[in-house]
């Protein structure tokens, strides 16, 4: 369900798709860590965007949407705390620009200390597998949870070691139990920012509305009798409409932000968060070792 697919200019291109697992094994570029209230970290490394060929109709601050995606990204980082921000988060079912990732911190702290060694990142397997069971209180025979998954036994072998290493589950014998408290995503934000094809960013963010209802679509400062018509559309087709203008994020129309999908694509998000609150502590441990020389 997961998969790496850059397009040009933040939008979705055709094409065979990367292995599921390509995102997050290479996402580093692309993923701001979390920032709590006093936090003094900075991003991992500039978000690795690609540029559009050719610079877009209309007289815009940005050369491209790439460089538009980026721009919001950077604002949001610095502007919201609390939460994990990613670009280009590919699924099969399109490629947000951005995802903000909001979650329980006292959740994801317990879990992120739990992870003592760097544990390996979820695979797809894995979080197809804790997707089908995560919600049951009552063990569950190993036989049938393969069953209910279709995975050989390799794989499946392989998805119920990567589950214990992260502290996701529980093996007794022939049962299984899930660990309860692993979901800390409370919300997912995605923005499809368009510089101005509005409409193909309406279909995409639509798109996304499989996984969760607070799906936008982001554009530039808008004349105001465009940004009633697309104002219409978006609340015909139940996605919110946001404008990025002055480097300010401003919300024309919201969305109920009631609905977040509990499957293996949210799960693979739900412990990029928990990954991302280990990267940063140790970034921050590894500066406070170095004293004031990692300052200069």
């Amino acid at each position: 369900m997961f998969s790496l697919r850059r397009s040009k200019a933040g939008g979705t291109q055709g094409g065979a798709a990367s292995p599921p697992e390509a995102f997050f094994a290479g996402a580093q570029d692309r993923v701001y860590p979390h920032r709590s209230p006093v936090s003094a970290s900075t991003p991992i490394s500039t978000p690795g965007v690609p540029h559009a060929r050719t610079r877009p109709r209309g007289k815009t601050p940005w050369a491209s949407e790439a460089d538009f995606v980026r721009a919001v990204a950077g604002h949001l980082w610095s502007s919201v705390r609390g939460c994990v921000i990613i670009e280009q988060v590919s699924t099969s079912f399109g490629v947000p620009d951005v995802a903000v990732l909001r979650f329980d911190e006292e959740a994801a702290g317990r879990r992120a200390r739990s992870l003592v060694a760097r544990s390996a990142r979820l695979e797809l397997a894995a979080a197809r597998l804790i997707a089908g069971i995560d919600r049951s209180t009552q063990p569950i025979k190993m036989e049938a949870s393969r069953s209910f998954v279709g995975q050989t036994k390799k794989v499946f072998q392989r998805a119920l070691q990567c589950l214990v290493d992260r502290n996701l589950l529980l093996i007794d014998g022939e049962w299984l139990l899930p660990i309860s408290g692993g979901f800390v995503l409370t919300e997912v934000t995605i923005y499809e920012a368009k510089l101005s094809d509005w409409t193909r960013a309406l279909e995409q963010a639509h798109r996304h509305l499989w996984l969760t209802d607070q799906s936008f679509i982001l554009m530039p400062p808008l004349a105001a009798e465009r940004e009633a018509r697309i104002s219409t559309k978006c609340r015909h087709f139940g996605v919110g409409l946001a404008v990025f203008e002055g480097g300010c994020l401003r919300i024309r129309i919201p969305c109920s932000g009631s609905y977040l999908a509990r499957n293996a694509v949210s799960w693979l998000l739900n412990e990029a968060v928990v990954d991302s609150l280990i990267t940063n502590a140790a970034q921050l441990q590894s500066r406070d070792a170095l004293g004031p020389k990692a300052l200069q």
